[in-house]
């Protein structure tokens, strides 16, 4: 796949005098730059799934398997790049990456129309379009590599998290150009997440959406992507049962949030790894319930994410503005470039209603550009419970989140600036 790679912007446009806003915005410019270089195609955590030991460990039954994962997955986690190039793992393009590249550069467009921001959107959605996968109701999309929660799933399975995050990525394109092709996209992927996933039914008004079409998982940051996707697109479009679809999901996890606000990443019927909650999981939650109240109005979710926002603060955020990877986790944490990001585009998302995150986001922001940012506009990956960082730049995982996260972070100062 071919993508053009064209003049870059120059320098910042609304945030001269301001100095954290001006350091988002260099950063903005220079992980662009980086990322457009290798036309976002990079390694990623899991790539090492291609190797032919993990392709082996991976069809072995979980209890087999699980041990020699164990062995293997830290040679990539612990002590790359080297061994992703000893293992000859090739640098892949994502979906998901993209998806979330698309929808900075349409939001980008939107704050400044003078800068390519819209071409680069556009190359985005192209590559998007020419990448489905086939065979489904709508259009999907998976991850480029064999990967395994309980499940074997094999590459190019299509997704609910991957495809409903290229589809905000063409809604917002959507949005920007009012080309009716790029909302017939989420029109299909409504479609897909309808008829291709499988549903479990807890009551007449309480479903819980698989992950993809060939598991049964209980897993309420996915349930929840396809909960408000379907409630945009369904009140965008004026179909009622993908809203009522949406809104049923929507309260599988309500019925599920924990008294200090919180949810498990598996949903309490699910049979085994109960009560893991981590920084990024929980950030998606909060911002799908967040989003549904603003579709909807109805105060129940506001009450949810907001109860959810309060733990958010306590358990993963230190005072200096480090965000843990694990709750409360603060003497000696270990620290993961998507939960920087998930820190920084949660805390963004939800600034306009509650400027009292302001301070908490200043200094989250900071901390990330201080201690995460490489030389050369990229951004590593994990700071380890020594306190080594590991300055590998992960296409997906890091640099696409952090690009989504530090435009959030502009565009919500801009917002809250007009008000």
């Amino acid at each position: 796949m071919q993508c053009r790679v064209t003049a870059e912007p120059k320098g910042p446009r609304r945030v001269a005098g301001e100095d954290l806003p001006k350091r988002v915005w260099e950063a903005i410019v220079a992980l662009d730059r980086w990322a457009r270089q290798r036309v976002w195609i990079g390694f990623d955590p899991y790539d090492c799934r291609d190797t032919v030991l993990c392709r082996l460990a991976d069809r072995l039954p979980w209890l087999l398997g699980y041990p020699l994962r164990r062995v293997i997955e830290p040679l990539t986690f612990r002590y790359a790049p080297t061994s992703l190039r000893v293992l000859q793992v090739k640098p892949k393009w994502n979906a998901k990456a993209v998806g979330l590249f698309l929808s900075s550069y349409a939001r980008l467009s939107a704050m400044d129309e003078e800068l390519p921001w819209l071409q680069y959107a556009l190359q985005c959605a192209e590559s998007l379009l020419e990448t489905v996968e086939p065979g489904y109701h709508g259009p999907c999309w998976g991850y480029p590599f064999d990967w395994r929660s309980v499940e074997f799933i094999p590459k190019g399975t299509p997704s609910v998290v991957v495809t409903t995050t290229c589809g905000n990525g063409f809604w917002n394109l959507f949005q920007q150009t009012s080309d009716e092709q790029y909302l017939d996209q989420c029109r299909g992927i409504c479609e897909f997440i309808c008829h291709d996933l499988n549903v479990r039914r807890f009551a007449t008004d309480r479903i819980c959406f698989s992950y993809t079409p060939i598991d049964d998982y209980l897993v309420h940051n996915a349930n929840l992507m396809a909960a408000e996707f379907l409630v945009r697109i369904g009140g965008a479009v004026d179909n009622a049962r993908w809203q009522e679809l949406g809104l049923h999901a929507a309260e599988y996890a309500l019925h599920e949030q924990n008294d200090d606000g919180s949810l498990f990443y598996w949903g309490r019927d699910w049979p085994r790894e109960k009560n893991h909650r981590d920084i990024y999981h929980s950030g998606f939650e909060i911002r799908s319930l967040w989003n549904l109240w603003k579709l909807t109005a109805e105060p129940r979710f506001q009450q949810a994410a907001s109860h959810y926002l309060d733990f958010f603060l306590k358990a993963y955020l230190r005072d200096d503005g480090m965000p843990t990877r694990l709750p409360f986790d603060f003497d000696h944490p270990t620290v993961n470039i998507h939960g920087c990001a998930e820190a920084v585009l949660c805390l963004a998302t939800v600034l306009s209603e509650y400027p009292q995150v302001f301070s908490h986001m200043q200094r989250v922001t900071t901390w990330s550009l201080g201690h995460m940012q490489n030389s050369d506009g990229s951004w590593g990956y994990e700071v380890n419970r020594r306190g080594h960082i590991d300055r590998m730049a992960y296409m997906r995982w890091g640099q696409a989140w952090m690009f989504r996260a530090l435009v959030e972070y502009l565009q919500s100062l801009e917002e809250t600036s007009q008000q």
